[in-house]
């Protein structure tokens, strides 16, 4: 019996026109560390469908493997909603429709030539980013709504103004739905995807900044990071600190601090009971980035006092 991931690969493989040896599937994995130092993984999982690009993550899990059959069968269970045919046996639920709310604002953003670089709408939320190209400066908008409590996030092209950009975005996303005119997409055959550079979300930790399509001087992201970077002050802490640690105790305990201007935003707190001292990191956006950033700053200060991280 095929497993989820075997039977998505199938299935797409089945629906787009592949080279040969192309990777029908691409996987990458992130992670975090909880409060009691679990560490838990959420797969990602890319792929050319009926020539469009789709993009899905899936839920936090215990290990790589339950990751990523849980992306799998998630996909499995959006697919089955819009194709009665794919074979993938998965629950039936309703058709994945677009919202009349939502398909309202979408209008109003592609007919009224909106120039501001967000959208906060009651039923839409977007955000335009921008890169400099041989053309010069260019802009995309990146749409974010529900359907059946489903997060969607849809991406539009890079267009030479924020107007363009905005109703690129908001057209793209009607046709997607059956419900745009005037559009007819982009015919993005697999065999031309693979002459093309990856965007950074599908590239593996190796490949991570040697990309051609990679930024000068931008800061290769590995997967494993940040759980290194906080496994290994931990071991630090407790080689140096375990007599000083009461039985059950935590080496450290770490609290959040959210900014008062942004909910997004936070400011973590290492408190390391066995020297009475407190370390703080800067804001950040997220827990993750505000604990690795305080992270950094209790490694400084064990440096500092001639700590090593060699066993």
């Amino acid at each position: 019996m095929h497993n989820a991931v075997s039977i998505l690969q199938e299935h797409v493989q089945s629906c787009s026109d592949f080279p040969p040896h192309a990777r029908i599937l691409m996987w990458n994995f992130e992670n975090r560390i909880q409060e009691d130092s679990l560490l838990q993984f959420r797969a990602v999982v890319s792929f050319i469908f009926k020539e469009v690009p789709h993009f899905f993550r899936g839920s936090w899990q215990t290990s790589k493997k339950k990751a990523q059959r849980d992306t799998a069968e998630r996909v499995r269970r959006y697919m089955s909603r819009n194709d009665s045919q794919s074979g993938l046996q998965a629950p039936q639920g309703p058709a994945l429709t677009l919202d009349e709310l939502v398909q309202q604002e979408l209008c109003h953003m592609r007919d009224t030539r909106q120039t501001s670089r967000s959208w906060q709408g009651e039923h839409v939320d977007g955000e335009v980013e921008d890169r400099l190209s041989a053309v010069g400066q260019e802009f995309r908008m990146v749409l974010c709504f529900e359907l059946n409590r489903v997060p969607h996030q849809f991406a539009g092209a890079w267009c030479t103004s924020v107007s363009d950009a905005v109703s690129d975005a908001a057209q793209r996303v009607l046709w997607y739905f059956g419900l745009g005119t005037g559009f007819q997409g982009t015919s993005l055959s697999t065999t031309a995807q693979a002459a093309e550079p990856l965007p950074p979300q599908l590239l593996s930790p190796k490949e991570i900044g040697t990309s051609p399509g990679a930024s000068v001087g931008s800061e290769p992201r590995h997967p494993v990071e940040d759980k290194t970077i906080l496994m290994q002050v931990q071991n630090m802490l407790q080689k140096t600190f375990s007599k000083d640690t009461a039985a059950g105790e935590k080496v450290w305990v770490w609290t959040y601090e959210p900014s008062p201007a942004d909910p997004q935003v936070f400011r973590a707190i290492a408190q390391v009971p066995a020297i009475g001292r407190t370390f703080q990191g800067d804001w950040c956006r997220g827990k993750k980035f505000a604990q690795r950033n305080a992270c950094l700053a209790v490694k400084a200060f064990l440096e500092e006092q001639g700590v090593s991280d060699v066993p």
